[in-house]
């Protein structure tokens, strides 16, 4: 009754949010009427299989006949013939004996309720069997306006739901999207003050400071319009490159010399004011073109990067070269202009910051410069030092989004059925909700649903654990938790392998190379045997390697068949 309620009345309503696609039910039993035929009472009536098959499919239709003409009206006519209930399908006829008297569907086959064959169950919480749905986006919506869309929507039902039914949202997109936003906004904004309060402390000019100063917002404004117009939307990778300080070198650099000179050329009358500005910055307009210009070309090969890899670092590049591009119109166009108004009068002179340094720096130098081979060879063994630190330092090429959720994958025998995948699913939720106060809820979907959006067999869960906040934990990080995780559910759950990864991390793993793991090993071969012994060897290799986790083979073989061999003769 809840597969039910959740296909043909809330998959319904939630189908009508805009930017929603679908909506992909799993879990439950799919209601189907079946019709189970009694062979000997077929063989009694002497009627074949193939004509319970043609009397179902001919008489459950409407269709369409002509008109009545009568008393100066006309009557259309329409016969309906569609299968209502049990009743229907029990009334169906098949034929007639000998005697004339009509052998219906209900001589021969019992029908009742019964559900789908099932590939695919869901648990939830060591409580047992559970019903979900997925609402599923379409592509290029925004996820967050989409799920608000779907929230509101859902409170809209809640009223209107059976008596003692709930629905209970256990995976929300939004959340990680709000914290990776707040990680987008305060990088930005604290990298922007961060390079401005270095400029008004070097710069030794408040205004010439906030002149400079000026460059980074207008940039920034300038590579988000580029951005709209590209498609590009603003996230961790689009964003998360940009740098404060290449956008206001060029606009460093222009100030710095205009400055300089009108310093340097403070008595000279004859020459006006603007004029100073004008020489000063084209005295510096070409170095400072090509300095940026070096800088935008190192990200342009990055541009011709396709597939997974070109969507993942043209949009950085792509901001990038937008943001520097405006910056260097800035340089050359507005900071002379807001020079010739706002530093009328000004003084080239080192700020205190450099005062102070140089009063360290300077006598430090004189010993250096005096004590030559000392000063060579403390450089080379701190040089040295160093090398002996690099194997410790690790090495990133993507830092790993946490998702602050826990996708665990229970594997089993290939020819598990699909009750005790469900029990062993089962006691392991019960498991880690004892175990575990940091898990808040856990949920697991094993096999597939009827609409297989994700096939897998029945030997296969994917179990996702939602986290309390880490502030109540007791571990000290994520890894630590999935660690204690995995060596409990070893020391309780018998006959099951575990891997751990999120979400989100799991698909794209799988839509890149078409397993659910970060690295795959594809062997080649016709000989299904061999295939197997090679892989299992591999993964002994790989198991050996320092780093590598969860590594096991894929399923080939084990599954148990029935074979029916047809005799023709």
């Amino acid at each position: 009754e809840l597969r039910t309620l959740l296909d043909w009345f809330i998959a319904f309503q939630l189908k009508s949010v805009p930017g929603v696609v679908e909506v992909n039910t799993f879990g439950g039993e799919l209601k189907t009427y079946e019709v189970r035929p009694d062979p000997s009472a077929l063989s009694s009536h002497q009627l074949p299989l193939s004509v319970l098959f043609d009397a179902l499919e001919s008489n459950n239709r409407n269709v369409g006949g002509g008109y009545i003409a009568h008393q100066g009206e006309q009557y259309l006519i329409r016969g309906e013939g569609l299968v209502t209930g049990l009743e229907d399908i029990a009334s169906i006829e098949l034929s007639n004996d000998e005697s004339g008297t009509p052998v219906y569907v209900r001589n021969v086959a019992t029908v009742e309720l019964a559900p789908m064959i099932r590939q695919g169950a869901v648990t939830r919480d060591g409580q047992g069997e559970a019903v979900v749905g997925i609402v599923m986006m379409l592509i290029g919506e925004n996820s967050r306006v989409v799920v608000n869309r779907v929230k509101d929507k859902i409170e809209q039902l809640r009223p209107t739901l059976p008596e003692g039914v709930t629905i209970d949202t256990f995976y929300d997109r939004t959340d990680l999207v709000r914290r990776t936003i707040r990680t987008v906004a305060t990088n930005l904004s604290e990298g922007g003050l961060l390079v401005i309060v270095v400029l008004l402390l070097l710069l030794g000019n408040v205004r010439a400071g906030l002149i400079v100063s000026s460059a980074i917002p207008l940039s920034m404004l300038v590579a988000f319009t580029g951005m709209r117009l590209a498609g590009l939307s603003g996230n961790l990778m689009s964003l998360g490159a940009i740098d404060f300080g290449l956008i206001v070198d060029g606009s460093v650099v222009m100030i710095e010399n205009i400055v300089r000179v009108l310093h340097e050329r403070r008595n000279e009358k004859d020459v006006s004011h603007l004029e100073k500005v004008r020489q000063a910055a084209h005295q510096v307009a070409r170095p400072v073109v090509f300095a940026v210009g070096i800088i935008m070309i190192v990200y342009l090969p990055i541009l011709a990067l396709r597939g997974v890899e070109g969507k993942m670092f043209r949009p950085m590049a792509l901001t990038v070269v937008f943001a520097l591009a405006a910056s260097l119109v800035c340089a050359l166009t507005l900071m002379p202009v807001l020079a010739s108004l706002f530093l009328k009068k000004v003084s080239e002179r080192e700020p205190a910051l450099f005062r102070l340094a140089k009063r360290i720096y300077v006598p430090t130098l004189d010993r250096a410069m005096r004590r030559k081979t000392v000063t060579v060879g403390v450089a080379v063994g701190v040089f040295v030092a160093s090398l002996g630190l690099a194997p410790f330092l690790g090495a990133e090429f993507i830092p790993r989004l946490d998702e602050g959720t826990i996708a665990m994958q229970i594997w089993r025998l290939p020819s598990i059925s699909l009750e005790k995948s469900n029990h062993i699913s089962t006691t392991a939720e019960q498991v880690i909700k004892e175990e575990f106060p940091e898990v808040e809820t856990v949920i697991s979907r094993t096999g597939r649903a009827e609409i297989a959006t994700d096939p897998m067999g029945v030997e296969i869960s994917d179990t996702y654990l939602m986290l309390r906040p880490p502030e109540t934990w007791r571990f000290d990080s994520k890894e630590e938790l999935v660690e204690a995780i995995d060596a409990t559910m070893k020391a309780n759950i018998a006959g099951a392998i575990f891997s751990y990864s999120q979400p989100i991390e799991l698909r794209v793993s799988e839509l890149i190379s078409g397993v659910r793991s970060d690295v795959a090993v594809h062997i080649y071969g016709d000989d299904l045997t061999l295939l197997k012994e090679e892989a299992d060897q591999v993964v002994r290799v790989l198991q050996g390697i320092p780093g590598a986790a969860d590594v096991k083979a894929e399923q080939t073989q084990g599954l148990p068949m029935l074979r029916v061999r047809i005799d023709r003769e």
